[in-house]
């Protein structure tokens, strides 16, 4: 999946993965996804969210999933709360 955030690309054909996939249950519409961390050629940071989820500030497209930036101190998904 590519998306242009802010004018900058995320694309999860030319990123490295660093930590993912995971399951997670999003308790609020009680639907399953999985997340991966993503780091781009630049060390940007983000994660790609599969399934039907969307998140604050990402980009959705329908049928491929969620990319949203993250901030750059992220190392793992598990340093993250994302419920």
């Amino acid at each position: 999946m590519k998306a242009i955030i802010n004018g900058r690309t995320y694309n999860t054909n030319t990123a490295t993965a660093l930590d993912g996939p995971r399951d997670n249950y999003d308790r609020i519409d009680g639907r399953y996804y999985q997340h991966t961390l993503f780091v781009t050629r630049n060390g940007r940071k983000f994660v790609h969210y599969s399934g039907r989820v969307g998140r604050p500030g990402g980009h959705y497209v329908a049928g491929e999933g969620c990319i949203w930036p993250t901030p750059v101190t992220v190392t793992t998904l598990a340093a993250w709360d994302y419920d």
